[in-house]
């Protein structure tokens, strides 16, 4: 409908007898209330039938008693092309279009009340009906059209969407490759048994290879074990101990060709073993998902209960397609893959355990993963397939067709980095020698890879040559055996450090102490000391709060003991920051921890031995309700002498939680909920650990196996 042409369609203010009407007052009685209602109707129209569009003009009780004759809803219906548009006046005078049904352009609460919603005379009520045609006159007519062409709509609509949907799904395979039914059987489950009859029973059923197999020694019930035929993990069941069901549940992944691409199937599986029918479990097999991967991109469909209206395969709206990688039929890959451009199948030969169509997906992003993987760079195809490509934006060249000069080097360096397996870090080496039209010993380029060392650039190289410094880090490593990245970084550290000392950074000696380390922790100690005691009198007038609550005694209710272990509280800042130099990690030099002790977020505690109180040896990041986030010692790790002192810890905690205070509570969910808050954000950023053990490991993976809770 043209919304010009509506416009000027003859106006439809309200009657004299619509305005009389409007002033009566209601004469039912108010609902929940007392009183009569305020209103006899709470709307008045009218309607025309004007050039094919029926128009039906509303105007408000209350606006009409205030002097308002023009209506504040014009509602245009056109019953020969099924559509209709509402105008509506707002309280400049402008007019807003809108689109919603007659019942759902004003929901408004009128506490006065009245005897009916609206008022149309009795000739406008009998033209609805006979023009739309409706069972219902009047305004319940216009409603009852406008359900039945909004219906029609999305029926239509939903048809479109369904017809593309079954288009899609009438070219998938509707068989299955000979050898799928026997892998989902034995292979799509997690948990395998093997289910004997008795402590005498000579044979058992394997549910891994589901057959009979023989019992080489007496079985034990619930022991884990493997089966002497498939050599599957299995559990023996005595089924005259164990006679209920056992339900199983696992999923299995198949590929097949799709039009000119492939189609990724997924498989939930059931298996329901009972005691009165060993050997014969109830297997089941259900497809829940396709994932189709063409050239107009990757599209998932997922077996669903579609607007409540039965099962079927909807196409998922979201663009964003996630990786579901589970039991995969291999037989048939290589026929599947012979004809394509994929890489796939050298991929998985060479360390890769991902994703099929995934992995596909990627190679046709990025042309370069084809290109790397057939030229045997393992390394940086793995890096570009698993979402590490950006760490190679800078070094690469992806559209360009020819490899070497994709990866800026030549054709011995590429046959180096080959046969290095190299990669970010050996890329950067090898062009860095490229640009400098030098060459570097490979041992020497590893060694630097090794260490994350990104190049010429480091701070290292202003003071040392390139050979100098891998044959210093390799010493080292030797004498400390420690990780190149760690020995590294202490050497910039070190070496920044030497800097600000303004230190002669000419003597070889200086810049290349004899062992590394003992020097590093030297010149961080002696920093320590020249500038903590100005630092500490700067933290505790910048955290009032902290030192102020340690100084009140107020976490001594915190403080446990027993034979072996107690737990201590700091009296102040400065506690922590003997707590932080003596034991080498973080706590006094992120204020973060400062910040949580503030808002009495978290409490910094001290964990010791009995037999030693004075001396540092756990420090614990605790919760108001005693959850403990964080256990750790030397250089920020956790050993093998904490074992020991778990059940200790456990055993505070349930201490805590019977002591624990109204006050104490509400400060404990406030904790509870901003920890939850934090490792959301820190996943979503996906932020990992760059030192110690944990290297390349998420940092809220390691916080959430860290943290005990009460």
């Amino acid at each position: 409908m043209n919304k010009k042409q509506l416009s000027k369609l003859r106006r439809l203010p309200a009657t004299n007898s619509m305005v009389a009407l409007a002033k009566m007052p209601g004469r039912k009685e108010r609902r929940y209330t007392c009183g009569l209602n305020k209103y006899r109707y709470r709307y008045m129209a009218r309607c025309q039938y004007l050039n094919g569009i029926l128009k039906l003009s509303i105007c408000k009780t209350k606006e009409i008693r205030k002097g308002e004759t023009e209506p504040k809803w014009d509602v245009y219906l056109s019953p020969r092309d099924k559509t209709y548009i509402t105008r509506e006046r707002q309280k400049d005078g402008t007019y807003k279009w809108r689109t919603a049904k007659v019942d759902n352009l004003e929901w408004e609460w009128e506490e006065a009340g009245a005897d009916e919603n609206y008022y149309i005379n009795p000739e406008g009520k009998a033209a609805i009906k006979a023009i739309l045609e409706t069972k219902n006159s009047g305004v319940d007519g216009i409603i009852e059209w406008q359900k039945k062409v909004r219906t029609e709509k999305i029926e239509r609509e939903e048809k479109r969407k369904t017809d593309r949907w079954d288009a899609a799904m009438k070219d998938v395979p509707e068989s299955y490759p000979a050898g799928f039914e026997k892998f989902w059987k034995t292979e799509a489950f997690s948990d395998h048994y093997i289910f004997y009859k008795g402590a005498d029973a000579k044979i058992g059923y394997c549910t891994g290879c589901l057959q009979e197999v023989p019992l080489n020694k007496r079985p034990k019930h619930n022991e884990w074990n493997k089966c002497p035929k498939c050599g599957k993990q299995i559990i023996y069941e005595s089924r005259s101990k164990k006679k209920n069901p056992i339900w199983s549940y696992g999923t299995a992944t198949l590929l097949q060709r799709y039009r000119e691409g492939i189609v990724k199937r997924i498989f939930s599986c059931t298996r329901i073993d009972t005691g009165a029918n060993m050997g014969q479990p109830k297997l089941i097999i259900r497809e829940v998902q396709r994932v189709l991967l063409t050239d107009d991109g990757v599209d998932t469909y997922c077996w669903e209960n579609y607007r409540f209206k039965g099962q079927r395969w909807r196409k998922q709206d979201t663009s964003y397609y996630e990786e579901r990688y589970a039991n995969l039929y291999r037989r048939n890959l290589s026929a599947l893959l012979k004809n394509t451009r994929t890489t796939y199948n050298i991929a998985i030969k060479h360390g890769y355990k991902g994703d099929p169509v995934f992995f596909m997906k990627m190679e046709k992003r990025n042309p370069l993963i084809e290109k790397v993987f057939k030229a045997e760079l393992y390394r940086i195809g793995n890096d570009l397939i698993n979402k590490s490509d950006y760490l190679y934006r800078e070094l690469v060249d992806e559209e360009e067709p020819e490899l070497i000069k994709a990866l800026h080097i030549d054709k011995a360096r590429l046959a180096r980095l080959k046969r290095m397996n190299g990669g970010r870090h050996e890329l950067l080496w090898l062009q860095d020698e490229k640009k400098n039209n030098t060459i570097y010993k490979d041992e020497d380029v590893q060694t630097l890879a090794n260490a994350l060392v990104d190049g010429a650039d480091s701070r290292i190289f202003q003071y040392v040559s390139v050979a100098k410094a891998a044959n210093y880090l390799r010493k080292q490593q030797a004498i400390r055996d420690r990780n190149l990245v760690d020995l590294a970084r202490d050497w910039e550290d070190y070496l920044s450090m030497l800097e600000k000392r303004n230190a002669d950074m000419s003597n070889g000696m200086l810049l290349r102490p004899k062992d590394l380390t003992l020097a590093h922790n030297e010149l961080v100690i002696q920093n320590d000391m020249l500038n903590k005691g100005k630092e500490i009198e700067e933290k505790k007038k910048t955290f009032k709060n902290a030192e102020k609550l340690m100084k009140s005694g107020a976490l001594k209710k915190y403080e446990y003991q027993n034979e072996k272990y107690c737990i201590l509280s700091p009296t102040g800042i400065k506690d922590i920051y003997n707590e932080g130099m003596t034991l080498k990690h973080c706590i006094h030099t992120c204020d973060i921890y400062f910040q949580r002790i503030d808002i009495q977020e978290t409490y910094l505690l001290f964990l010791r031995r009995t037999e030693k109180p004075d001396t540092p040896w756990y420090t614990l990041e605790v919760e108001p309700g005693g959850n403990i986030r964080q256990k750790k010692s030397v250089l920020n790790e956790a050993y093998s002498d904490l074992e020991d002192a778990m059940p200790f810890l456990k055993e505070w905690q349930q201490w805590v939680k019977k002591n624990l205070s109204k006050e104490d509570a509400v400060l404990a969910d406030k904790s509870n909920k901003a920890r939850k808050k934090n490792y959301g954000q820190l996943r979503k950023e996906k932020k990992l650990i760059w030192h110690g053990r944990l290297q390349g490991t998420m940092l809220v993976d390691a916080l959430e196996k860290d943290f005990m809770e009460v």
